[in-house]
């Protein structure tokens, strides 16, 4: 069975301050695949989303999380952010609230457009991403009397790493040392 890894790169940490203890929530596999199953996934107030998924300065266009807007965390509730937490230019936190009647159904009375990914702090991992440069820089064809490839269109293996959060694997998920997520 194949899963897909959501890994934050640039993690921002977010604070639910009306929500206090941990709720277990039905995270699906694959959204279009319900034989795949699902996953319980632990809610807690204070939880990671991608540094991407927030921006100070948004337009009407942006539909994911600014100050005063609302989102809907994937298999979770809507929140919105009441509070941008800086260390000098650097946004650090967002101090949000929940709205406990959302977690099956969005609002009735609002428009919520936005849906992003989180991860909890205290169930959620820290990881280290190993980010590769592409390894070919045009397609190289295999001859038909060798199995062998020319060496010639070879990139720069060049890499960076960073430090990110994923989230946990469920019991019945396959656990290595090393996994390897695809770019969306």
């Amino acid at each position: 069975m194949e899963y897909v890894w959501k890994i934050f790169l640039q993690p921002l940490k977010v604070t639910i301050t009306n929500f206090t203890g941990e709720e277990t929530v039905d995270a699906v596999n694959h959204p279009a695949d319900e034989s795949l199953g699902s996953r319980p996934v632990v809610f807690t107030n204070t939880i990671y989303v991608d540094r991407e998924d927030f921006r100070e300065d948004a337009g009407p266009e942006f539909y994911r999380l600014k100050p005063g807007g609302e989102v809907k965390l994937r298999w979770s509730y809507v929140i919105k952010c009441v509070e941008v937490v800086k260390k000098g230019d650097e946004v650090v936190e967002l101090k949000c609230t929940y709205d406990p009647a959302t977690l099956v159904d969005m609002p009735k009375d609002r428009k919520v457009k936005g849906v992003i990914q989180w991860v909890s702090e205290k169930h959620g991992l820290p990881c280290t991403v190993r980010l590769l440069n592409k390894l070919l820089n045009k397609r190289r064809k295999l001859s038909r009397n060798s199995s062998e490839v020319s060496s010639d269109g070879q990139a720069d293996h060049a890499s960076s790493v960073s430090s990110g959060r994923e989230g946990p694997a469920s019991d019945n998920e396959y656990q290595a040392d090393e996994s390897q997520a695809e770019e969306e």
